[in-house]
């Protein structure tokens, strides 16, 4: 996991210049708040500045992340809408931590609701729709079909949406001369109840089933909502007890949090993803190396389903590395190391019918393997 992190981070500009950004901002928050203590009413002040401009990250993140949402193919697919909708919900927080400042800015008392809280809580609701999207890429609505996951769904919710009333609104008191106040009291601490009970639930549901190049990435964008949790808990915990000091470690989570979210959305970029979606891997020549790739793995699978039926199929869904549409009965190699994604392929099939299986995927290329590079062929397949 931590090797497929290094590597993207080696790889991405934006990725590097958010890391270096992050120590920056470190040292400039160590030295402005631990070191000097400066007050942040002071407009002049660093810890005041501090606070005004670390939610670049969360900017930087959010046109990232719609320019990934884009390559996905957008509102068309379901990762392209849960990676835009978590876009959108960075750059509503981000609209929402500019007013906050601005207000701060002018010396004024900030009012509650404010036009802030379009950007705060339009957030939330743009996180709980992504999560939705998420969990349904990664495949949570097969697991419902067991009852104890069923149960499970119930009961996570419940769980975190009685904690959330346990600590923020046991002793509510009801102004109903402000209703509105009273909708966003309540819809904080439940919404951002329901955007991390769907991400705990698609961590825990789709840890089995889901694999490949995805589980990573997506694990990162959930452990990612879970930070978000986390800092808007101490946010409201501390708003509650008259203790939230701009620019103090309550601020670090945010940073933090919109850091994640960030890097999540980066790794998300196909070319992250597949190497067949990297540029250098567009050209013609590429590209026919990439189709004689699938034709081969494809052959594998349409020899075998003659043998075993649809069940081929199934099996050659279960190796790492390969894509299927099964309405054109189609294979797709997706990681660099082809070879080794056609060796686990014979194996996957070598599994149910020893070396018989093997001789008919050999059987199956035989027509093709000249046309094929000798690196892209096992041995056992020549």
């Amino acid at each position: 996991m931590f090797n497929t992190f290094f590597v993207f981070i080696k790889k991405d500009r934006v990725a590097q210049c958010l890391l270096v950004l992050l120590i920056i901002f470190l040292i400039w928050w160590a030295f402005g708040y631990l070191v000097y203590k400066q007050e942040v009413t002071s407009v002049i002040s660093g810890a005041f500045l501090w606070g005004m401009t670390y939610q670049i990250f969360a900017f930087v993140g959010a046109v990232a992340g719609l320019f990934i949402s884009w390559k996905w193919g957008g509102v068309r697919s379901v990762m392209g809408r849960a990676i835009g909708l978590f876009s959108l919900g960075l750059l509503f927080q981000n609209f929402g931590q500019t007013i906050f400042s601005l207000d701060n800015l002018n010396g004024e008392e900030i009012p509650y609701p404010s036009i802030a809280d379009i950007g705060y809580f339009g957030s939330i609701l743009f996180y709980i729709l992504g999560a939705m999207m998420l969990a349904r890429a990664s495949g949570v609505a097969v697991t419902l079909r067991s009852f104890k996951n069923a149960i499970l769904t119930i009961f996570v919710p419940i769980v975190i949406l009685g904690f959330s009333y346990y600590f923020f609104l046991r002793a509510y008191e009801f102004d109903w001369s402000a209703p509105l106040r009273i909708f966003l009291d309540f819809g904080y601490p439940f919404g951002e109840a329901i955007y991390v009970s769907i991400a705990l639930l698609t961590y825990v549901l789709s840890r089995k089933i889901l694999g490949g190049i995805m589980k990573y990435k997506i694990s990162f964008i959930l452990a990612a909502l879970f930070i978000q949790y986390v800092a808007e808990y101490n946010f409201l915990y501390q708003a509650y007890n008259g203790t939230w000091d701009t620019s103090a470690y309550g601020d670090l989570f945010y940073l933090f949090a919109y850091l994640i979210m960030a890097l999540g959305l980066l790794q998300l970029h196909p070319k992250y993803v597949s190497p067949r979606l990297r540029p250098e891997a567009q050209t013609v020549d590429a590209t026919r190396v990439w189709q004689k790739r699938d034709e081969v793995a494809t052959l594998i699978v349409k020899s075998q389903a003659i043998v075993i039926g649809s069940i081929a199929w199934s099996e050659a869904q279960q190796v790492q590395g390969i894509a299927i549409n099964t309405e054109t009965e189609k294979v797709y190699l997706i990681e660099e190391n082809s070879k080794d994604t056609l060796e686990k392929l014979v194996a996957q099939y070598e599994r149910l019918f020893g070396p018989a299986s093997r001789e008919v995927c050999r059987d199956a290329v035989r027509k093709i393997s000249s046309q094929v590079m000798p690196e892209d062929l096992p041995q056992m397949l020549r």
